[in-house]
């Protein structure tokens, strides 16, 4: 599957965007940590049958806000998940990951897929991913 990302950026860059001051109603998630957690976790979620393929993801709103999109296969390359996400330092829309067949995001944090999991940026927010 290709992915069509605009504003790519790498994991250096998103390591580079400074994170914003948690407060006691704000609890925010690195740009970085939501890739690795993709990238790390998400396969093993799916027991192993499934092979990370393709992750591209990209920076707007002045590197405020991240969004991309991952593509895992199984062993036939027929089955396919696919994965697209978003967070925002600004408080412009909450953490959320959707998964499906077939999935959607775009830079304004427009997010669609099958399943959508989407958690404020609260003291829970990280909950919802162990």
């Amino acid at each position: 599957m290709s992915i069509c990302i605009r504003n790519e950026a790498t994991i250096e860059q998103l390591k580079a965007v400074e994170l914003p001051e948690e407060t006691e109603s704000y609890t925010p998630v690195s740009h970085a940590w939501i890739v690795e957690y993709i990238e790390e976790n998400v396969a093993d979620m799916l027991g192993g049958s499934f092979e990370l393929k393709n992750n591209k993801y990209g920076l707007s709103w002045n590197d405020q806000c991240l969004f991309g999109q991952a593509c895992f296969q199984n062993s036939d390359d027929y089955v396919g998940l696919n994965v697209a996400y978003r967070n925002s330092y600004n408080k412009e829309f909450s953490l959320g990951i959707a998964f499906g067949a077939q999935v959607f995001i775009c830079e304004n944090g427009m997010l669609s897929g099958e399943v959508i999991v989407a958690k404020k940026h609260t003291v829970h927010v990280f909950e919802s991913f162990k």
